[in-house]
């Protein structure tokens, strides 16, 4: 059974401004957290793909990825480097940002190795309004039907073996799901999200 990150909790998934400076100390007790970020454009110009983000605050902020030296193709912008990924309105995730080049009352900006970088097909926003439905969806030992929301035990309701995340009453209820409720769509983004938050 898969649970699903709830995206408003702001210390594992804080803000750009929240994330630690570079040179600072970071306890080593001290939980993982995930910068979020929806991509908002390619600034790309040299060899380091750069994009501008928009975190949980709707604060603008740069990502560079930084790609092995012994990759880099010099001729080629962003390094050669494949970023067919991050798309326009998609969500960059950096595991342990911190920021660097603050300075003078800037904030700065985050550089991170290249594979390092996931990407969810989905903004900031969809996340949010997806981990509340699935949320409210969960209730201790039931289930809310994705489809017609009939609340029943988990043993009896099929989950979607695609993502995990979603469930149905029977077959019926999960074409509706996926036909009419978008799961099509979600599922894709439950599936990206389990691979980065196991």
């Amino acid at each position: 059974m898969s649970s699903f990150p709830w995206f408003s909790d702001a210390v594992r998934f804080p803000a750009f401004a929240h994330c630690p400076v570079l040179d600072s100390l970071t306890e080593p007790e001290d939980a993982p957290y995930f910068l979020l970020g929806t991509i908002g454009e390619n600034m790309t110009v040299s060899a380091a793909p750069t994009f501008i983000l928009k975190d949980r605050n709707n604060v603008s902020f740069a990502l560079t990825l930084r790609i092995p030296q012994d990759e880099i193709i010099e001729s080629v912008p962003g390094g050669g480097l494949d970023v067919s990924d991050f798309r326009k309105g998609f969500t960059a995730v950096v595991e342990g940002a911190k920021r660097s080049g603050v300075k003078e009352g800037k904030l700065g900006f985050i550089v991170a190795p290249s594979g390092s970088v996931k990407v969810i097909p989905a903004s900031l926003e969809n996340l949010n309004e997806l981990s509340n439905r699935y949320h409210e969806g969960v209730q201790g030992a039931s289930r809310n039907c994705q489809a017609c929301s009939t609340s029943k035990p988990n043993d009896d309701l099929s989950i979607c073996t695609g993502c995990r995340c979603v469930w149905y009453c029977n077959k019926e209820c999960q074409t509706v799901g996926w036909k009419e409720n978008n799961h099509k769509k979600d599922c894709k983004i439950f599936k990206a999200c389990r691979e980065i938050f196991p």
